[in-house]
C-alpha cells in the first residue's frame, strides 16, 4: 500500500483551500490537494473524526485522554489540544470511550464537539482558542430515548464482561451557514440547534420506500435541504 492510500477513511473535512483532511484507519491523518495529490500526512493513534479552522489548523479527534481533541498546524505539527474530557467512568479505558466525539466548525472558528457514547447526550462548543463557550445536554425527541436504553444495557454489560465499545449515541454533526444552526445525528434521528442550543426542529430520515436511514454523516445544501448517509 503506498503513502497517498486510504486504508480506511473514517472522517473528511475540507479547508478553505479545497484541501481534504482525511482520518484513516491506518493511524494517519492525510492531507490531499484538491487534484487529490497527497501533500502531507502525520501520524495519530486512531483518529477518529477530524476538522479545519478558517487559519489552516487542523483538529482531530479520537481515543481522548489529555485531551478532547489535538491541534495540528498546517505542516502536521501537534500545536496542542482542546477540552477537558468529563469523568464518567473510573476506568480510563472506559472514560476515553465514552469521551470519544464528531467535530464540526462554523464560519466562525467556534467548534462544537458532540460526545458519541457519553450516556447524557452532550455537545460542547468551544472557540478557537479553546475556550469552552458552553455545554448542552439533549432529551427530546423517542429515537433519542430509545437510543439512551439501548447505550446503558450496552455499557453496563460492556462493565461485566470489560469489553469496550457501545451504541453511540451522536453518530454525526454539522454546521448550516444558511440558518446558523447545529445538525446532529442520533440514527434515524435528526435534531437542529440554534445559537443557544434550544431543539429547533426534529427530523426522522427515511429512504424513498419508507424503510429507516441512520445517519454517520450528515450534509446540509440550501437547495436539497437535508442529505444523510447511512444504513
Amino acid at each position: 500500500m503506498g503513502p497517498s492510500d486510504l486504508l480506511y477513511p473514517k472522517d473528511l473535512a475540507v479547508d478553505r483551500k479545497g484541501n481534504a483532511i482525511v482520518a484513516d484507519a491506518s493511524e494517519k491523518v492525510k492531507v490531499f490537494s484538491p487534484h487529490a495529490k497527497l501533500l502531507f500526512s502525520f501520524p495519530f493513534n486512531r483518529p477518529d473524526h477530524v476538522g479545519v479552522l478558517s487559519d489552516g489548523r487542523i483538529l482531530v479527534s479520537g481515543f481522548p485522554k489529555d485531551f478532547l481533541m489535538s491541534v495540528f498546524g498546517q505542516n502536521g505539527m501537534l500545536q496542542g489540544g482542546i477540552g477537558t474530557p468529563a469523568k464518567a467512568d473510573d476506568q480510563p479505558s472506559f472514560n476515553s470511550v465514552l469521551n470519544m466525539g464528531t467535530i464540526a466548525v462554523d464560519s466562525d472558528d467556534n467548534i462544537y464537539y458532540a460526545f458519541r457514547f457519553m450516556l447524557t447526550p452532550t455537545i460542547r462548543k468551544y472557540s478557537a482558542s479553546g475556550t469552552l463557550v458552553a455545554e448542552w445536554h439533549l432529551k427530546d425527541g423517542e429515537v433519542l430515548k430509545q437510543i439512551l436504553v439501548a447505550a446503558r444495557k450496552e455499557y453496563e454489560k460492556n462493565k461485566k464482561s470489560g469489553s469496550y465499545g457501545g451504541v453511540p449515541i451522536f453518530t454525526a454533526a454539522t454546521f448550516d451557514e444558511d440558518s446558523k444552526t447545529l445538525w446532529v445525528a442520533s440514527g434515524v434521528q435528526l435534531t437542529e440547534l440554534d445559537g443557544s442550543g434550544n431543539v429547533v426542529r426534529i427530523v426522522k430520515l427515511v429512504r424513498p420506500d419508507g424503510r429507516p436511514l441512520s445517519a454517520d454523516g450528515i450534509v446540509v445544501d440550501s437547495s436539497l435541504d437535508i442529505l444523510g448517509r447511512g444504513l
